[in-house]
């Protein structure tokens, strides 16, 4: 059934044909719950909406059942056009709003049209308008305990390895293959973390120059060009300390250009080396 909302209003501005179109549709309307008509201030447009269904009363085909409306043709004839979601109309793109329009210029087809397009929704549809899908605010719920427990346990390893050594020093035997494996690999290990972190050596540029002195110039980050960190020279190569001379054999022998080796450096070419050298062994000035 139709109910109309602004029936004062109707009376006094719609248009006659409009009013002729309704009174029409009126006889032949069936439904369950009432369908709610109005009629526009300018009494040229009407439409449809649920009485179930409130979208805040936007004039906008999207959140109406339907919209009749009048206007001109191109040839200046006055057209009736109904624009509704169960409206296909294949002359123009899904996209566009005329894909959901029909239009004439003769009433009677208009409102034999109105009673196939301005049906009350269906319960998917509702579904759908309603939104606020739970399916994942459930998930969310279900999963919440798990996610809390994650993020405690998210503990920096040095923690674990501490807690792990301070456990096992009083012969606690672990039950998971996981923190077995962590006491016989995980705490040796920390021993060689803690081995590599207490090296002192200083980063060298060593440059062989072509009368076989040997320029050994300490690493800075960053730096601009030409401004290096500070230099030592020696007469040759067999003047520099030995661990400068063991690098240097070892990376020619056993390195290509770019390779680097872990506690010696890399050889850039037969005459340029980065080395690792005992800060013991360097020291500033001409040797």
């Amino acid at each position: 059934m139709l109910e109309f909302r602004n029936p004062a209003a109707m009376e006094a501005s719609l248009a006659s044909d409009l009013k002729a179109i309704l009174k029409d549709l009126r006889r032949g309307h069936v439904s369950r719950f009432p369908v709610f008509v109005e009629a526009a201030v300018s009494g040229e447009a009407v439409r449809f909406t649920d009485s179930r269904i409130s979208f805040g009363g936007r004039w906008n085909w999207r959140e109406s059942l339907a919209m009749l409306h009048k206007e001109r043709d191109a040839k200046g004839r006055t057209q009736y056009v109904i624009t509704s979601r169960l409206i296909t109309n294949e002359k123009f793109s899904s996209h566009s709003e005329g894909y959901r329009q029909k239009k004439s210029i003769k009433a009677a087809p208009i409102a034999g049209l109105l009673k196939t397009s301005a049906r009350p929704y269906s319960p998917q549809e509702i579904e759908t308008f309603s939104g606020h899908d739970i399916r994942d605010e459930r998930l969310a719920w279900v999963e919440e305990p798990y996610n809390t427990t994650r993020a405690l346990a998210r503990i920096d390893p040095r923690d674990v390895i501490k807690e792990v050594t301070t456990l096992a020093s009083m012969g606690v035997e672990f039950t998971t293959e996981s923190f077995r494996k962590l006491v016989a690999e995980g705490l040796a290990l920390q021993d060689e973390v803690r081995r590599r972190k207490d090296m002192e050596v200083v980063d060298v540029h060593v440059f062989i120059q072509p009368d076989n002195s040997v320029v050994m110039t300490q690493e800075t980050r960053p730096w601009p060009i030409g401004q290096g960190g500070d230099s030592t020279i020696y007469s040759s190569l067999e003047a520099a300390p030995e661990s400068v001379q063991a690098a240097v054999a070892l990376l020619r022998i056993t390195a290509q250009p770019g390779k680097y080796i872990p506690e010696t450096g890399r050889m850039l070419s037969e005459n340029i080396f980065r080395i690792h050298v005992p800060a013991n062994d360097y020291s500033v000035g001409n040797a």
